[in-house]
């Protein structure tokens, strides 16, 4: 037990002290996209294409971000840094983190409750959990529900990644 306290204490000592936030979020969309690739062929019919599109261009924000802090912190660490950008970064990240941990983490989303030990809440994006039963389901009014039923949480996914991606966009124009 005391190794274990050891490592979350220096863990906490660092995001306490650190000028710059020690987040990195290009692994985030990583785990995204490959979850996506995973549902693209039984999600065709709710338009899950679109969806991993704007998860590779999040991925594509987030490494200039990812860059930009990196950055940052070395200067800190040279004696260089800017508390300013310090700022700018860090309060990007907290709002990415708002957006996206609920995204990964929830099937209801943030004003819902999902019950403890739910399934979906295994995978990544588990508000499209059941994507892969469209795939075996025959055109009637059950598959209906669940193909609007998912459209919704598409929706949701796609609103967090453009939200995601406009939080970074902004970020760091404000630091050129």
């Amino acid at each position: 037990m005391q190794k274990h306290i050891e490592v979350y204490a220096a863990y906490l000592w660092r995001l306490c002290t650190e000028p710059v936030l020690p987040f990195r979020f290009t692994p985030v969309a990583d785990e995204l996209i490959a979850r996506l690739e995973e549902l693209q062929e039984p999600g065709r019919s709710i338009g899950l294409d679109t969806v991993l599109g704007l998860a590779r261009h999040f991925r594509e924000r987030a490494q200039e971000l990812d860059a930009a802090a990196t950055k940052e912190a070395e200067r800190f660490r040279a004696g260089t840094g800017s508390e300013d950008a310090a700022l700018l970064l860090n309060a990007a990240m907290k709002r990415l983190s708002r957006i996206l941990v609920p995204l990964q983490s929830t099937a209801i989303g943030i004003y819902g409750h999902d019950p403890y030990g739910y399934t979906p809440q295994t995978t990544v994006i588990p508000c499209l959990y059941e994507v892969p039963r469209l795939a075996g389901m025959p055109d009637g009014p059950e598959r209906w529900m669940l193909e609007t039923a998912l459209v919704r949480a598409r929706n949701r996914v796609a609103d967090a990644l453009s939200d995601a991606a406009d939080v970074i966009t902004v970020a760091l124009a404000r630091m050129s």
